[in-house]
């Protein structure tokens, strides 16, 4: 089963039209606790505020007896150790250590080299560090920029300095920029190396292939994946976690709950007060619509026809351009057909006035020229 952890609260914050007040995020998390997903991730700690809402959140699952996790990101200095310590229930935090991958991002983001990070790595599982948390990983920050060559040297140094394997190590796309062929080989290139280690994937979507990344990424073996609720995060964002659970559904025999995804995602839309396109999955004002004759026809006689996602009531509305036939509804004559397509050719109007216009037609006994 692969594990699904949200990033609305850390990476999706950092898109820039979303609202980042203590209060809204309250409510974000609040709505991610009624979801699916198997893990929450946080920002940063940099301050006592941050602490505060960390411990509230803990307290929140711990009264409510909910069975998710949170992770902190944590890069190793001495500032951030001091507020791990001050977190209430360890038991309920996942510790994911950020580690630049690539050497210009190692050069520029940590004021250590490798193997002294390494080696404070190393420290840490030495200790009870690792007994006090629910789990330990390490995110691999651009590891898509890394040769394989050198993927095998710092891979060496993570693990061998460590001896240990992390609960999960994640591949990060850090710039978005594989192709799915591209993070299937790469993913599968390290699981087949690093058999005993179990592997997580964070994709970004700068070419529009998260989506499709995460997938193949999964077909390659990974078990964890990380990303959003409605894609969003900086830049283009990152995968879209509703559209990976309804390939999951379709694909792997998943049973995420389709009115629950609908609900998370128009609940966590009205709270960013972003719109979504027509055609966004779930919540589309066209997704859940049949307007083709042929579609429409078909799904009368057998659910499913012209649909795969099981649980969603399609809607039929009138269609001028149907090609066969239409849904005709209580207006169920040949007249009222003519007359709606008729209409539609010249006047741009929705159902509901086509209907009036047509009753007062019919009221006057009147044939409209066109």
């Amino acid at each position: 089963m692969i594990k699904i952890e949200d990033l609305s609260l850390r990476d999706g914050m950092q898109q820039l039209n979303i609202p980042k007040t203590y209060n809204k995020q309250q409510e974000i998390f609040k709505i991610l606790m009624n979801t699916e997903v198997n893990s929450i991730e946080f920002r940063m700690l940099d301050d006592i505020s941050d602490l505060n809402f960390l411990n509230e959140c803990i307290d929140y699952i711990q009264v409510n007896k909910i069975n998710k996790t949170i992770t902190l990101l944590v890069i190793l200095t001495d500032k951030y150790i001091k507020f791990l310590d001050k977190i209430t229930n360890k038991k309920c935090v996942n510790i994911k250590i950020l580690f630049p991958f690539s050497k210009i991002h190692f050069q520029y983001k940590i004021n250590s080299n490798r193997l002294e990070y390494c080696q404070k790595i190393n420290q840490l599982c030495e200790s009870n560090f690792k007994s006090l948390y629910n789990s330990i990983q390490i995110i691999l920050e651009d590891v898509t920029s890394v040769s394989l060559h050198d993927a095998q040297e710092f891979m060496k140094i993570i693990l061998d300095i460590n001896h240990q394997n992390f609960d999960y190590i994640i591949l990060a796309d850090t710039k978005g920029q594989m192709l799915p062929g591209e993070i299937f080989e790469l993913v599968k290139w390290y699981i087949d190396n690093y058999p005993k280690q179990q592997f997580g994937v964070h994709c970004h979507n700068d070419l529009g292939l998260a989506t499709a990344n995460t997938i193949f990424a999964i077909e390659a073996g990974i078990k964890k994946v990380e990303g959003c609720f409605l894609g969003i995060g900086e830049r283009a964002g990152n995968v879209a976690l509703e559209q990976m659970m309804l390939i999951s559904n379709q694909k792997y025999q998943s049973n995420y709950n389709i009115d629950n995804l609908i609900k998370t995602l128009k609940e966590l839309s009205t709270i960013y007060n972003i719109s979504t396109g027509f055609n966004s999955v779930l919540i589309g004002e066209g997704y859940n619509k049949h307007t083709s004759g042929i579609h429409q026809n078909a799904e009368i006689k057998s659910k499913g026809l012209y649909s795969f996602v099981k649980g969603l009531e399609y809607e039929m509305p009138l269609n001028p351009l149907s090609s066969k036939e239409i849904i005709k509804d209580y207006y169920n004559s040949d007249d009222f057909v003519s007359f709606y397509r008729n209409v539609n050719k010249y006047l741009n109007l929705d159902n509901e006035k086509i209907k009036k216009l047509y009753i007062i037609n019919e009221e006057n006994n009147e044939k409209i020229k066109y």
